[in-house]
């Protein structure tokens, strides 16, 4: 595919910033999980509540290598937007599910974070697919070098506490 080296950076950062609310989306749940316990009936029920983060990790697992088989029968592109789409619908339905009520909307919340975890998965590996896609050359290894950095920027903190260096 041959496109502007401006507008291949622009669609790299596009797919990039899919990405960050992809990863983004497990922080947050992470941090908001006691008041969305609380909101649908407290922790009496564990075993379904851990299904919240459960389910969105399992999905996007599991939809990581899917994703690259289909970029290579159906185009990395076209994918990226149906999974862009999936994380969206994922996130509109996570977000209306304490309208069902607390036993409903704990089912609903948990069906909506398999669909998001579905997108959220598959953007990982389509957009360096696309990153493969639209450079060529040494602009291959420097975007596909970019990617791994910004995916990987918080690693060097974790190495130094794990030292205990910091």
């Amino acid at each position: 595919m041959k496109i502007h080296p401006v507008a291949a950076w622009a669609a790299l950062a596009f797919a990039s910033l899919g990405v960050l609310l992809g990863g983004a989306e497990l922080m947050v749940v992470a941090i908001a999980l006691p008041s969305i316990v609380a909101d649908f009936g407290g922790w009496a029920d564990l075993a379904r509540v851990s299904w919240i983060v459960n389910a969105y990790l399992l999905a996007y697992v599991v939809a990581m290598p899917l994703a690259g088989r289909g970029a290579d029968l159906w185009g990395a592109m076209r994918l990226y937007v149906v999974a862009l789409l999936l994380f969206v619908i994922g996130s509109l339905g996570a977000g209306l599910a304490r309208m069902a009520g607390p036993e409903d909307g704990l089912t609903w919340l948990i069906a909506a974070r398999v669909v998001q975890g579905f997108g959220g998965g598959a953007l990982v590996p389509l957009s360096m697919a696309l990153a493969s896609h639209l450079f060529t050359g040494r602009a291959r290894s420097t975007a596909l070098g970019s990617r791994a950095r910004r995916r990987t920027s918080a690693w060097p903190s974790a190495r130094h506490t794990a030292r205990g260096c910091c």
